[in-house]
């Protein structure tokens, strides 16, 4: 049975106004200057990668930084505040050249930051590939809010990134295929929009949440209800999954006015975002729709390694009923899975992953077995800053699943 209500009254006038919260972020570019930059080639981005001290700019950033590049997204990660700096940028009349804006995730700062690197602060090593005597020095300037930027910023390298942290597989995981709607991105956890932001905040995976509407598409969204912390004001109450696919197009859209994508369309953006190596389904349906996320899972896994692309697709099993669905599938345990359940269940399927919950603690001792058989180790969902840093520089783990992906990152690369 589908409920269609009009909710005109009180919904739609308190939430017309604008939520005086919402973060409206600065225009990092507003003279189209990275047009005309020529962008650095794999060799000159490791060059620039590595720990960096901040020599200016320590009241909102602190006092260390890790740059690291992410395809042409110019990555800077600080631990004050779970901070990070997005920038793209290149050469351009001799010096380089960044534009970008930072946030803090712990709260709504923001603002735009300009950097330049000039012949006197690493232009000439970075260009030509000298790694020998690296000697990078990056100035800038940087605003708050939507004002222009004009608080100094400098941050001076101090050493590469350790081999341990630079080629280890270490899956840093955004949340709800980068982050929630509570972090105010910008975009719509969930969201097709979401899955291209994630490049910005340092991810190499992402989760995003499969349910299955009433005709029986799979489509990505983490409550079982119709609600406003998720959605606009529409039409529609009660349980997501008793509305076919074409309705929830028709009569919804997401937090920051994006449709509900399907699980396909989500893969498809997936395929396009070369920095994503492994993605996590999260199956939250109450329906047994585990076969039809098998096929899809199997046709998106086949065509991204038809395309050359390091891509891992797994099937989350967060509950017993999912685990029974899946050991009902023919050939159960040759699917790629993450199974949430204690380690016998881990084994019974076979599972590549073992999903550990991050409050049951490190676990070394579980984690070492799943290893001595082959298996991997995430951590889920894990934000407290401290427990991050004890999670990461403590333990093993093949990857910590977080809203706060750029501390993760920053964590995991100055090891």
């Amino acid at each position: 049975m589908k409920y269609f209500v009009v909710i005109f009254l009180f919904s739609f006038v308190f939430y017309s106004c604008e939520d005086e919260s919402d973060i409206v972020y600065p225009d990092t570019d507003p003279d189209d200057i990275l047009e005309h930059v020529t962008l650095l080639n794999e060799n000159s981005k490791m060059i620039m990668e590595g720990i960096y001290e901040i020599i200016k700019g320590t009241e909102e950033f602190g006092e260390k930084a890790v740059i690291k590049w992410n395809q042409n997204h110019l990555n800077i990660f600080f631990a004050k505040n779970a901070g990070y700096i997005a920038m793209q940028g290149g050469a351009i009349d001799s010096i380089l050249l960044f534009k970008g804006y930072w946030r803090h995730l712990v709260n709504t700062n923001t603002g735009v930051v300009n950097f330049i690197i000039d012949k006197d602060s690493g232009y000439v090593d970075i260009i030509n590939g000298n790694s020998l005597d690296t000697n990078i020095v990056l100035s800038g300037k940087y605003g708050k809010g939507k004002s222009l930027p004009e608080f100094p910023i400098m941050l001076k390298y101090l050493r590469p990134i350790s081999e341990t942290a630079r080629y280890n597989t270490f899956y840093i995981m955004g949340h709800r295929c980068g982050g929630r709607n509570a972090e105010q991105l910008g975009v719509s956890e969930n969201s097709v929009d979401m899955i291209r932001k994630s490049v910005e905040l340092g991810v190499n995976g992402i989760e995003m949440d499969v349910r299955t509407s009433e005709d029986n598409i799979q489509f990505i969204y983490h409550d079982n209800d119709v609600n406003l912390r998720l959605t606009q004001p529409s039409l529609l109450i009660g349980k997501i999954e008793s509305y076919t696919f074409a309705e929830l197009r028709s009569f919804l859209k997401l937090a920051n006015g994006e449709k509900i994508p399907s699980l396909k369309e989500a893969l498809e953006e997936v395929l396009k975002q070369p920095h994503i190596k492994l993605v996590w389904l999260d199956c939250k349906s109450e329906k047994n729709d585990v076969q039809m996320i098998r096929d899809i899972q199997k046709e998106f896994m086949d065509r991204a390694a038809a395309m050359g692309r390091e891509l891992k697709i797994m099937m989350g099993i967060p509950e017993e009923e999912k685990f029974n669905q899946v050991k009902g599938l023919s050939g159960f345990n040759s699917i790629l899975t993450l199974c949430e359940l204690d380690l016998t269940k881990v084994r019974e399927l076979n599972s590549e992953f073992w999903g550990s919950r991050w409050t049951e603690g490190i676990q070394q001792d579980k984690i070492n077995e799943m290893h001595s058989e082959g298996r991997k180790v995430i951590s889920w969902t894990l934000d407290e800053p401290l427990f991050i840093q004890q999670y990461v520089e403590n333990a093993n783990f093949d990857g910590i699943l977080s809203n706060y992906p750029p501390l993760v990152a920053y964590y995991h690369y100055m090891q």
